[in-house]
Order: C-alpha cells, then sequence, then structure tokens
C-alpha cells in the first residue's frame, strides 16, 4: 500500500511538474549545488575559528574566500527558493510572475561569479604561502564553476518563457 502511494505521489508530482517551465530535476540540482556551497563555507569557518587568535593573517586570507561565497550563497537561496515555488505553480499568471524574478536573480548571479571569483583568485595569489587558502580557495571555485552552468541552464529555461523584453 505504501508503494502505491509512493509511485502515485512521483506519478502525480511528474505530471504536475510536467506543466511547469521548470522541471523537478533542475530545482533539485540547485539545491544540492546550494548545499554545497554552504557545506565548504562552514568548513571555511572552522578553519577561521582554528586559526584566530594564533595566525592572524590566515584569517583574513580565509575571510576573504568566506565573504564571496556568503554573497554567492545569499543569492543561491533566494534563486533555491523560487526554482522550488516555480515547479510547484499550478496557474500560469503566477508562475509568469515567478519566472521574471528568478530571471533577475539568475541574471545577477551570472554577473557576479565572474567577480567573486576574482578575488578569491586574489585571495589565493596573496596568500599561497597558507596552503589551507589554495585548497579551499579552489574547491570553493570549483563550486561557483558547477553553480554557474546550473545557473545558466535555468537561465535558458527562462528565457524560452519569458522573453528579454518582457
Amino acid at each position: 500500500m505504501r508503494l502505491i502511494l509512493t509511485a502515485g505521489a512521483i506519478f502525480l508530482f511528474a505530471a504536475l511538474a510536467q506543466a511547469n517551465t521548470l522541471s523537478p530535476s533542475d530545482a533539485q540540482k540547485l539545491h544540492s549545488l546550494r548545499a554545497k556551497l554552504y557545506s565548504a563555507n562552514v568548513e571555511i569557518t572552522q578553519a577561521m575559528d582554528q586559526a584566530s587568535g594564533q595566525n592572524p593573517a590566515l584569517v583574513t586570507c580565509l575571510g576573504f574566500i568566506h565573504d564571496q561565497a556568503q554573497s554567492v550563497a545569499e543569492t543561491a537561496a533566494a534563486i533555491d527558493s523560487l526554482a522550488a515555488l516555480a515547479v510547484l505553480m499550478q496557474d500560469s499568471k503566477d508562475e509568469t510572475l515567478l519566472l521574471r524574478q528568478l530571471k533577475l536573480f539568475l541574471s545577477a548571479m551570472t554577473g557576479a561569479i565572474p567577480n567573486h571569483r576574482e578575488i578569491i583568485n586574489r585571495a589565493m595569489a596573496q596568500c599561497s604561502t597558507f596552503a589551507i587558502v589554495t585548497v579551499k580557495g579552489q574547491a570553493m571555485l570549483n563550486i561557483f564553476s558547477e553553480l554557474n552552468e546550473q545557473v545558466a541552464s535555468m537561465a535558458q529555461i527562462v528565457a524560452r518563457t519569458i522573453p528579454s523584453r518582457q
């Protein structure tokens, strides 16, 4: 009985999602990347805590990476919420309004990531004596690349529904 209910819920959700611009898979990929970004930033926070009081220069270097990741995470949170809602939209007018907002955030993220990458690259260069800065910085850059790919994919999907002139 439980399996039948689960299969029915999956079928209903899949049928609902087919009527929407974004798929549950699109939203889930973004959510997973956001969680990955959050986790990596928590690791940086922990490294900063361990170094505080002992090595202020290291804390400053890690802080540059942390701040960039935090900024990207804030925009990713908005995109994540809007994408999750877009999947559930049943009214096409409501979905259109939501997609317009999503398009703004996707555009902002696409424009901001190169600047955040540049700041992290500079921090890694200036703090090259600290191996942990290079490791954490490169990990964050990799996450930014994955996130940028997903955001670009979602932006293309949304652009098909919400053309630039709207």
